[in-house]
């Protein structure tokens, strides 16, 4: 019940609060009935009222970027549509994006009430008019005036730069207002009437008197490098001339030259007969002195990388390690084969960036081949500690050779203080070049059988007894009598 209730429907009229009551009744019996009732306010708030005028209805496809965020009361709300691009909670309209034609720009608003309201306005994106100018001839010093307006399509714009003038035939070009060279530019430019949108096209216009020749900076070279294609100079026609160039030709011969600085020359006659010339200054540079010899020339198969040195000129990255089995300048024998290998030091001038280079070699010797058979491979855990043995260092000249694993101590294997098991000796064998090499063998550590006994009753002569004992740790055992004929055997 309430002002809006229709039944079960609610309809609200205005913006207010409603107080709204609901009942319900219960009906036990004929008799008797429960009711009860809840009251319910229901706040209905205003539908925001928006205004949106982008303030134009025409734009041009390269206009700047439109913002949009203070077009719309209130603002805080959301825009959209082509062309429509958010940045950081602002919106923006781009016409290129959008492209040609009729576009709706929409705004939409929604209050702390999150009640929503939303207005659009309408703005067409014109193309740029489509300017064709066609190239201008080349004119001479003292040259008549060129009527311009057949140049230029479409009819009706404006002629401007260097060397344009109006008269009474229109706009002309006057060869005696402009530059000599081809830095010449005309200009058109033409406005479409109804949308505005303007684009233009430049073309440069020469006026003969002599060639401007442009002859760019020619690189510093190394003694040594190949032969030089000339490509500095940006107008053809000419001939290079200087020391190391070849006559009638474009190719910088670097050797013949030799270290030193020098002047070459670019020389062109236009159709005129005009000359003009240009000339860069090049150096070529002598290669660096470079050396190497390895401290440590010889190094055993299969160590650790080994750091390369002994590079000259040296210094914190003056030059680099090459060569197989060589990175980060370590030689890393790990890879490498028995016999000699080649290693190279490059080292690039870091003034002028000529690059020599000297090579080493070093020698990847084998390592020992040992041989071990350990003299005794099985014993009891109840022995006395003996020596090891069995190995041979297969070496003409040894350093040192050892025994090693647990229960050694000094070359001796002592199986009174090691647990029953198997056990892995290593037999270390080191080179005069200090080369390392082992190999392993196994021993094996058996435990002390152990015999009990029970009771054994005296008999009468000619009387039989058996006889057992608790035997573990054996695989075998044998039952003798100190005084008798009678030998059992187990198994």
């Amino acid at each position: 019940d309430g002002l809006g209730v229709d039944s079960v429907f609610f309809y609200q009229s205005s913006a207010t609060t409603y107080d709204l009551k609901y009942y319900q009744t219960d009906v036990v019996s004929s008799k008797l009935s429960c009711s009860d009732s809840l009251n319910l306010s229901v706040v209905v708030n205003l539908t925001p009222t928006l205004s949106f005028d982008l303030g134009f209805d025409r734009i041009c496809i390269d206009s700047t970027n439109v913002p949009l965020d203070s077009l719309a009361f209130p603002i805080g709300g959301v825009y959209s549509g082509n062309g429509v691009i958010p940045n950081g909670g602002l919106f923006t309209f781009i016409p290129s994006i959008a492209d040609t034609g009729t576009h709706v720009v929409g705004y939409q608003f929604t209050t702390n009430k999150n009640c929503s309201a939303s207005i659009s306005d309408t703005l067409i994106v014109d193309s740029l008019p489509k300017v064709a100018l066609s190239a201008i001839p080349d004119f001479c010093v003292d040259g008549d005036t060129l009527h311009l307006a057949s140049y230029a399509t479409p009819f009706g714009g404006i002629f401007s730069g260097s060397g344009v003038a109006f008269n009474s035939l229109g706009y002309v070009f006057d060869p005696d207002s402009g530059s000599l060279g081809s830095s010449n530019f005309v200009n058109y430019l033409f406005q479409n009437p109804i949308s505005g949108c303007k684009a233009d096209s430049t073309v440069l216009v020469t006026i003969n008197n002599k060639p401007q020749v442009a002859f760019t900076a020619l690189p510093d070279f190394c003694i040594g490098d190949s032969a030089y294609s000339l490509t500095q100079h940006t107008q053809l026609g000419g001939f290079f001339s200087g020391t190391g160039i070849d006559s009638g030709l474009t190719i910088f011969n670097i050797d013949t030259a030799g270290v030193g600085t020098h002047i070459i020359n670019y020389t062109i006659i236009n159709a005129n007969g005009c000359v003009d010339s240009a000339s860069q200054t090049t150096t070529i540079n002598s290669l660096p002195v470079v050396s190497l010899s390895i401290s440590t020339d010889t190094i055993c198969f299969q160590s650790t990388p080994y750091q390369l040195s002994g590079g000259l000129p040296a210094g914190p990255g003056a030059g680099a390690y090459t060569g197989k089995n060589v990175s980060f300048n370590q030689f890393n024998a790990f890879n490498a084969a028995v016999g000699t290998d080649t290693i190279t030091y490059t080292y690039t001038n870091p003034i002028t960036g000529c690059i020599n280079a000297s090579t080493d070699t070093i020698l990847i010797t084998p390592l020992p081949q040992p041989a071990f058979s350990v003299n005794i491979d099985s014993i009891c855990n109840n022995e006395l500690a003996f020596n090891i043995g069995g190995g041979v260092p297969n070496v003409s000249i040894v350093l040192t050779e050892t025994y090693s694993g647990v229960g050694i101590t000094s070359g001796q294997f002592n199986p009174s203080t090691q647990l029953p098991g198997i056990y892995t000796i290593t037999y270390t064998v080191v080179d005069s070049l200090n080369c390392t090499n082992l190999i392993t063998d196994d021993i094996t550590v058996n435990s002390i059988p152990s015999i009990n006994f029970g009771t054994v009753n005296n008999i009468c002569f000619q009387d039989t007894l058996n006889i057992s004992a608790s035997i573990t740790g054996a695989s075998s055992w044998q039952y003798k009598l100190i005084q008798g004929t009678t030998n059992t055997i187990h198994p």
